[in-house]
């Protein structure tokens, strides 16, 4: 009984298709609406900053420029500005109102369940291509991944971003 209760609490995070579909609408009113362009840049400052805060070996991702970043990697189309817009909407819905004025290990649970799910649901690959944004900008400088002290790049070869060298990192 209490998995099968669990169960069914991880299931009503899930953002599936069809709660895609009663979120878009809401998601564009509010876009027209224009009142929750602040609320918007609030969630995704909280959003970052939860996947990545700040501690002793680096700043928070909103301190570098994470948040416009993931506007950048989410704008052009009307889908993309759309997949945002909803990502946001569904992190409030799942902390419960707000997600930047919910404590952190509250808005870490919401991440944890958005990483947990499954790779064929449509929240599962807007948050991971939120989350591939901001992780490849943050550990995608040389200059950052040395000032954390690290011998050189994260990945074998380093991210590929080309216009990011990995000077003095002591890779040939």
């Amino acid at each position: 009984m209490p998995e099968t209760a669990n169960r069914s609490r991880r299931d009503g995070f899930r953002l599936t298709r069809r709660k895609l579909l009663l979120l878009a609408p809401a998601a564009i009113v509010s876009g027209f609406l224009g009142f929750s362009t602040l609320r918007m840049e609030n969630t995704l400052e909280a959003f970052v900053d939860t996947l990545l805060p700040s501690d002793e070996f680096g700043p928070a991702a909103s301190t570098t420029g994470a948040v416009k970043v993931l506007q950048a990697a989410f704008s052009g189309t009307l889908l993309r500005r759309m997949e945002l817009r909803i990502l946001t909407v569904w992190l409030d819905i799942a902390a419960g109102g707000s997600f930047s004025g919910a404590d952190p290990a509250a808005r870490f649970q919401v991440v944890d369940r958005l990483d947990r799910q499954s790779e064929h649901t449509t929240s599962w690959r807007i948050y991971r291509r939120a989350r591939t944004s901001v992780m490849t900008h943050y550990f995608g400088s040389a200059q950052r991944v040395l000032a954390m002290g690290l011998p050189g790049a994260p990945q074998p070869d380093g991210y590929e971003a080309p216009q990011l060298p990995w000077v003095g990192a002591g890779r040939d």
